[in-house]
């Protein structure tokens, strides 16, 4: 029996929901940098009806301006744009400018052939999708990596408080230190 799952027919799921309440109820936007030769506007209007918010970019450049201003927790990327030297420094300050995103590629089964591309996903991505693209599949890397996003945002952040006060530490006994502390002076 084929189930519903959005608007894909999987034969073996279960319909659920792929927006999860129990992370958070923030917009959960994705920059989509793709190709002509990329995923399918199905692709994008199935993702969409997951609860997305997607921006799309047709290149590295206006990737880099609907980057400016937003924070996106996910980018896919169709990584087939990145072959070339230029475009892959392009592609690194883009990178660097969004380094708390988590970033999924899209590739050709060919470009797995390639050293510069595999160190490239290697280091830089979250996880990797060949084309043609199983929507089902992809949704729910899109969800985890959501969820690491937002993990990492708020471990940042409680870095971040945890320096304030000018100690550095993340242990349960530093925690409860920094709880003590809170307690008998305000900081």
């Amino acid at each position: 029996m084929n189930t519903i799952v959005g608007n894909i027919t999987h034969p073996h799921s279960a319909s659920f929901d792929f927006a999860d309440p129990r992370i958070d109820d923030q917009e959960r936007k994705l920059l989509y940098i793709k190709t002509s030769d990329g995923a399918t506007n199905d692709l994008v209007l199935t993702i969409k009806a997951s609860g997305w918010d997607v921006y799309e970019a047709e290149n590295i450049k206006d990737a880099e301006k609907l980057s400016d201003g937003n924070e996106f927790h996910v980018v896919l990327a169709d990584i087939n744009m990145f072959e070339g030297g230029s475009a892959l420094k392009r592609w690194e300050a883009l990178y660097s400018s969004s380094s708390e995103s988590k970033w999924v590629a899209l590739l050709r089964e060919s470009s797995i052939d390639d050293a510069q591309i595999r160190d490239l996903i290697g280091q830089r991505f979250y996880d990797f999708h060949t084309l043609p693209v199983d929507p089902l599949r992809l949704l729910i890397t899109l969800g985890h990596a959501y969820g690491m996003a937002r993990l990492s945002e708020k471990q940042s952040a409680q870095t971040e408080s945890v320096n304030d006060v000018g100690i550095i530490g993340n242990s349960p006994i530093m925690q409860d230190f920094f709880v003590r502390m809170r307690k008998i002076a305000p900081v």
